[in-house]
């Protein structure tokens, strides 16, 4: 299980606004057995890590064994303010995690759809550890793959900093008034595209675009915005599944 394709392909994209992304196509040499471990474990959580879906998460000693050279490579030759003692800190505590949504979730909590996130704050306080980088790994079937990841600028900064964050937050609020009596009385698909409409006047750009392709690996620092490039009726007969790290 976990066994990497000896003939995976890597694409560097080292100029996204200042900052970085890679894509390994073909990463596993057996896709098909890691995406039917995913999809059998136990739903453990609710609306997880800015996705509007669950995570599945199983404690196991392959992914740490099987992964930790080519995740401490790529991060080591791409990014230059790689910390090798934090990485290593944070893979000590590595499993396999595995993020699903479907339009149902999308309708539950649509915010976090449209909204970009990050996964690290810089200068916040993070219980001990510096996360500073986040991946993602596509296990739905070709016949299924969708959408992607986007990787986002705000007034052209890749990244929500201590001094920015009051302005984000309450830019949100303001833009977005998930509360307001004319998004309460709209059904759910209406209220979905109108805040996804909303984020087109919200000072965001999209600088990079990772498509959902089966069996991509796609790794990007972990304190810059992003969100599922996702819609309504993209997964409604099945889950949309991928493997997350975070490093």
């Amino acid at each position: 299980m976990f066994e990497l394709n000896n003939n995976f392909k890597v694409t560097a994209f080292e100029d996204i606004n200042g900052r970085s992304a890679i894509i390994v196509d073909d990463f596993y040499r057996d896709p098909d057995e890691v995406r039917e471990l995913a999809k059998s474990l136990k739903f453990e959580e609710e609306l997880k890590g800015g996705l509007p879906g669950i995570r599945k998460s199983l404690d196991t000693t392959e992914v740490k064994k099987k992964l930790y050279d080519v995740y401490f490579n790529l991060c080591g030759m791409y990014f230059g303010n790689f910390d090798e003692i934090e990485f290593k800190k944070n893979w000590d505590v590595q499993g396999f995690m595995v993020n699903c949504t479907n339009d149902t979730f999308l309708k539950m909590n649509p915010l976090t759809a449209v909204i970009p996130h990050q996964d690290y704050w810089p200068n916040l306080p993070s219980g001990g550890h510096t996360l500073q980088f986040g991946s993602v790994i596509y296990l739905n079937t070709p016949d299924e793959c969708a959408g992607g990841t986007n990787l986002y600028s705000w007034n052209d900064e890749m990244s929500i900093t201590l001094d920015t964050a009051p302005e984000w937050k309450t830019s949100q609020e303001t833009h977005f008034d998930i509360e307001s009596p004319v998004l309460s009385s709209m059904s759910d698909d209406d209220k979905f595209n109108l805040l996804k409409d909303r984020t087109e006047s919200f000072n965001l750009k999209v600088e990079f675009k990772a498509e959902m392709k089966y069996n991509r690996m796609v790794l990007y620092p972990a304190d810059v915005l992003h969100s599922p490039e996702i819609d309504l009726g993209m997964f409604t007969d099945y889950n949309r599944i991928n493997q997350v790290l975070f490093l």
